[in-house]
């Protein structure tokens, strides 16, 4: 049935302690302890009471806006959670053979965090290290729209779709979305011809809030990137195009987004060479600060007031 397994993301160990406590009372003999009946019942109230509280004030304290950077090695996937809570996947990953990214990277992470479905799937476009891991996890949760580039769909767009139940809806230059009151702004959709490179119909989407605002650009162009410099407003955190290649990340583009913070996606020692020197020079003109996920691991991003604080898995796991 749907209740055969139930996602409650990462507990406290305090947590985990009082959990199986409860089981002992519940299903353990009554031979191992000195309790009454009526304070065995009493202890098993204050074990649900407290397991409920702390799972309540988890589902209602304050939330500011935050960005997962997921690593899935030479591809992009990015988790946006609004301050309401709503969830935002920004492309699943997608490695070479037989290793699903959807299912074993992100689907697990998505776990971690207690998160058993999606308010929003974004793909920028359909080459297979950004929707490869897409038909995985639209099996395994159920997700309410999917937003999808101008393009024909790659095979891995075609085994989504099969998947998921979601409203399906094509991104237009210049629409906004919104989920509670953070608003996903599609800066580019160009429309993708039978025989053009994907990367050219790739989306550029600003999500903006209260708290701050990040722009992705999946594997834009520089014409596309040139393009969409008129139309886009600064974004505190940018992801950096194509996992890095000199062939974005233009200095036009960059000097209109000024982003403080700049993250790349890309495998370590990966064949293309990416992040190129030469993108790395113009982050470094523009004055962001660079995080990549091949040297820190998976990055967590929190908007705190004025403040954009970075957490880096391999080096600050408490914070995940």
């Amino acid at each position: 049935g749907g209740w055969a397994t139930v996602t409650v993301g990462s507990w406290p160990l305090l947590c985990g302690a009082v959990y199986y406590l409860l089981l002992l009372l519940l299903f353990g003999s009554s031979d191992w302890d000195d309790f009454t009946a009526c304070e065995r019942r009493l202890l098993i109230g204050l074990c649900c009471c407290m397991l409920v509280g702390i799972g309540l004030y988890d589902k209602f304290r304050p939330q500011p806006l935050t960005v997962h950077f997921i690593d899935v090695g030479q591809g992009d996937a990015a988790l946006v959670v609004t301050p309401q809570r709503q969830t935002l996947l920004i492309d699943t990953g997608g490695l070479r053979g037989d290793y699903d990214t959807g299912s074993r990277i992100v689907l697990p992470y998505l776990r971690y965090l207690g998160i058993c479905s999606l308010d929003m799937l974004l793909l920028s476009h359909g080459h297979h290290d950004h929707a490869g891991g897409a038909a995985a996890v639209a099996k395994n949760i159920p997700i309410r729209r999917l937003i999808l580039p101008q393009e024909q769909p790659s095979a891995d767009i075609q085994a989504l779709l099969k998947n998921t139940k979601a409203q399906l809806i094509y991104a237009e230059s210049g629409t906004n979305y919104s989920l509670g009151n953070t608003a996903i702004q599609i800066i580019s959709a160009p429309v993708g011809s039978a025989d053009s490179d994907a990367n050219e119909s790739s989306l550029i989407v600003r999500v903006v809030s209260a708290d701050g605002s990040i722009v992705f650009t999946g594997d834009a162009t520089e014409t596309e990137e040139l393009l969409a410099a008129g139309q886009i407003q600064p974004g505190q955190v940018l992801k950096v195009s194509h996992h890095g290649s000199n062939a974005s990340s233009s200095m036009p583009f960059l000097a209109a987004v000024s982003p403080q913070l700049a993250v790349i996606s890309v495998g370590a020692a990966n064949s293309y060479g990416h992040p190129g020197s030469e993108t790395l020079q113009r982050l470094a003109a523009c004055g962001a600060q660079v995080r990549r996920t091949d040297q820190d691991g998976a990055l967590k991003i929190t908007f705190d007031g004025s403040q954009v604080k970075c957490y880096s898995y391999r080096y600050q796991k408490e914070f995940f």
